[in-house]
């Protein structure tokens, strides 16, 4: 993910481009292992500013929206929750929204010290997506989860390994300038020394193992939910007025 201008904010177009590559490694014996990540900040989520321009006719929301949820973000997912190759994060500053939801479905995740996770639907006014209610209290239990979900909570790179969600932090990490070599990481290094037949046999396993059935229901439901908050009529202006008083934090910040 490479637009560091928005935190690389999460799109509908960028959504389907990321699930074409995952698609088209699948094949080939040239890739091992897929990499994930966004430079010096994973992703701040889905961009809400389309969410805003959409406007308020219903019509045209439940349009936009629906192909949004359904025709780019469910295949996003899918991609990388049926992938053969591991696929690994490297998350450092924040994953948030779309972008900490996604990491439920990813083999591995590493931290760099200032990562942190946070899914703002109670305060920007959403339901929960990315099949974040099926996995997150699997991954993270159900307390945590309830935290994160409800409450909006900002879990830690500590948090998110001491409660399993994350494997590790890479103190080196907190160093390393936007592009960095994968190949600092040992468990990255480790993967790609392992026999490609024998990986990719050991990840078909694992996700015949998964409940793919639960999680296409989850998508479905959480979609649904996700769009009919969208089309609440009183949605869009709270929506706006909640980006307002972000925008005005932020200048009062800089001029500090």
């Amino acid at each position: 993910m490479n637009t560091p201008q928005n935190r690389n904010a999460s799109t509908g177009d960028s959504q389907l481009t990321i699930a074409k590559l995952i698609n088209d490694a699948q094949a080939d014996k040239s890739i091992k292992v897929i990499l994930l990540h966004g430079g010096k900040y994973f992703s701040s989520g889905n961009n809400l500013s389309a969410l805003t321009n959409a406007g308020t006719d219903k019509e045209h929301v439940k349009s936009f929206g629906g192909r949004g949820i359904f025709d780019c973000m469910n295949p996003y997912l899918r991609a990388i929750n049926d992938s053969i190759k591991p696929v690994v994060s490297v998350v450092r500053g924040g994953a948030l929204g779309i972008g900490f939801t996604t990491l439920s479905h990813v083999d591995f995740v590493f931290c760099g010290p200032d990562a942190h996770f946070m899914t703002p639907f109670m305060k920007t006014f959403q339901s929960p997506e990315g099949g974040s209610t099926m996995m997150f209290p699997q991954l993270m239990g159900k307390r945590m989860a309830s935290e994160v979900l409800m409450l909006d909570k900002t879990m830690t790179a500590k948090e998110a390994v001491a409660c399993g969600f994350a494997n590790s932090i890479i103190p080196e990490l907190e160093t390393e300038p936007e592009w960095f070599d994968a190949l600092k990481i040992p468990q990255i290094k480790k993967l790609l020394s392992t026999d490609y037949t024998t990986l990719t046999n050991c990840k078909r396993i694992m996700n015949a193992a998964k409940d793919h059935k639960k999680f296409e229901e989850t998508l479905e439901i959480e979609g649904h939910g996700l769009l009919n908050s969208w089309l609440d009529e009183h949605f869009n202006g709270k929506l706006i007025t909640y980006m307002q008083k972000l925008a005005s934090q932020k200048a009062q910040r800089a001029k500090l």
